[in-house]
């Protein structure tokens, strides 16, 4: 294969509507508390109860929520989580293109953070509750692997408000990743989790914005309700085979919810959300082929505290979509190939928290909802499974172990149902109320439960080990 007449230049990108005004305001808003990025190395805010066994050098005001650094280093096993052998890469491919199975690397991460809740500078008069606004960057580098390496900034905001019988609250994340703006060659296809694993360090912005105005009239109360949830990617698109092409995409919706307060703590509510999600096709595509779509959701919900250690967040209900673009066909789905453009699915979400000691926590979270794929073309049915223990064996020592399953399913558009599995545990300890460390394993799978694996090919499977530890200083 010939890669010398690859055109490298990425067109211009366009959308059902613009959100680009809205892409500056969310810049400026940023998003709710501090981000900390799900990875292995752990979270320095969740850090064990300090000791008193030495006095802070510098006690930082009250409003200011945090202040802190993490230096860390790690052992990743398969950086490109890739299961492709030797005899799947093209010949013509040059090494350096192509995502290598279990390819290591050592990783060093620096993430400081600072955070700061003017709220606190009004008063507790002030109808202002929260006001709070974070920067977390992390600055990755993967020592044999230079493609690999990143900058993500992260920028967030939190504010409540709350006057007589109106309550609003607003959470917003931007990110901006400066990263490579090339994807990886795939020789025989990737699993849906490696794609969105790589391309968390590829150049793009991101915005995650929820924002409601609670109204309570007595025991019932009215909530109206707006999210968005925009990928724009920045990585060049490749008319090559096995070249992983990534396209924007975005998710808004808005609705209200009509909610029963049955006791003090716990509500009960049934919601309504329009919602429009966008998939750019990729260019060279000459049938223009998306997965784009309207949809309807009928929420049944309940949320509060039933017992004092137990909170519950929970909505579940149909989901009706109807498909606006080309949606992508295969062959014998319909008589004439083409998949059923309006949909019914089941949207389901889902956080249980138990408090079962002072010393002991344990969180479960679930998620089901229909997405449209970061490569373009298809739609698929996206879950999460997530458990997390917590023991906190002395003020200083604390320990956590996760068990993770996500499920990509994207039948019957694709013979893809990608699974990743994920078990991990970490010890932290607190030296002082200042400075600890942190050690952590986690390991993951990567699994292809379709049936036609002659069709998907045995190269979407993989494993993966990180070994991290980390040292933290907080203010």
């Amino acid at each position: 294969m010939n890669l010398s007449f690859l055109n490298d230049t990425r067109p211009q990108r366009t959308a059902g509507f613009s959100l680009k005004p809205l892409r500056l305001a969310c810049a400026l808003l940023g998003g709710c508390a501090a981000l900390s990025t799900p990875g292995l190395a752990g979270d320095a805010s969740k850090s064990a109860a300090p000791l008193e066994t030495a006095p802070a050098i510098w006690e930082k005001p009250a409003w200011m929520t945090d202040l802190s650094v993490r230096v860390g280093e790690s052992y990743d096993s398969n950086i490109y989580l890739s299961g492709a052998a030797p005899e799947y890469y093209p010949k013509t491919i040059p090494a350096g293109d192509v995502a290598t199975t279990n390819k290591p690397s050592w990783v060093t991460t620096v993430s400081p953070k600072i955070g700061v809740d003017f709220a606190k500078l009004l008063g507790s008069d002030s109808v202002v509750k929260l006001f709070t606004v974070g920067y977390a960057p992390d600055i990755v580098v993967f020592h044999e692997a230079s493609s690999e390496t990143y900058t993500a900034h992260r920028i967030t905001t939190g504010f409540k408000a709350k006057a007589d019988n109106v309550t609003v609250n607003l959470d917003n994340a931007f990110t901006y990743l400066n990263g490579s703006d090339d994807g990886l060659i795939y020789p025989a296809g990737s699993s849906s989790f490696v794609n969105g694993t790589v391309r968390e360090r590829r150049e793009q912005w991101q915005e995650r914005l929820k924002t409601s105005v609670k109204v309570d009239l007595g025991p019932v109360f009215v909530r109206p309700a707006f999210s968005l949830l925009y990928y724009d990617l920045a990585t060049n698109f490749k008319n090559v085979a096995g070249y992983t092409n990534y396209v924007d995409r975005y998710d808004a919706n808005g609705g209200v919810d009509l909610g029963y307060n049955v006791t003090k703590n716990v509500a009960f509510t049934v919601g309504y959300r329009y919602g429009t999600q966008y998939q750019q096709a990729v260019p060279f595509d000459l049938a223009q082929i998306n997965a784009g779509n309207d949809y309807q959701r009928v929420l049944f919900g309940v949320e509060g505290s039933p017992l004092g250690w137990l909170k519950i967040e929970a909505a579940v209900g149909p989901q009706f979509t109807t498909y606006n673009g080309n949606r992508p066909y295969n062959g014998g789905v319909t008589a004439d190939g083409r998949i059923d453009q309006n949909t019914e699915d089941v949207y389901a979400e889902a956080s249980v928290t138990m408090a079962l000691t002072s010393a002991d926590a344990l969180v479960f979270k679930y998620k089901r909802w229909n997405w449209v794929s970061s490569t373009g073309k298809n739609a698929y049915v996206d879950t999460l499974y997530d458990a997390s223990y917590r023991h906190q064996f002395t003020p200083a020592l604390q320990w956590e172990v996760g068990l993770r399953a996500g499920q990509a399913d994207y039948n019957p558009s694709a013979y893809r149902n990608d699974w990743d599995y994920t078990v991990s545990t970490g010890f932290r300890y607190a030296f002082t109320k200042n400075l600890s460390l942190d050690v952590s394993y986690a390991f993951d799978k990567g699994d292809n439960a379709e049936d036609n694996v002659t069709v998907i090919g045995p190269t979407r499977e993989f494993e993966r080990s990180i070994v991290s530890t980390g040292v933290t200083w907080k203010f």
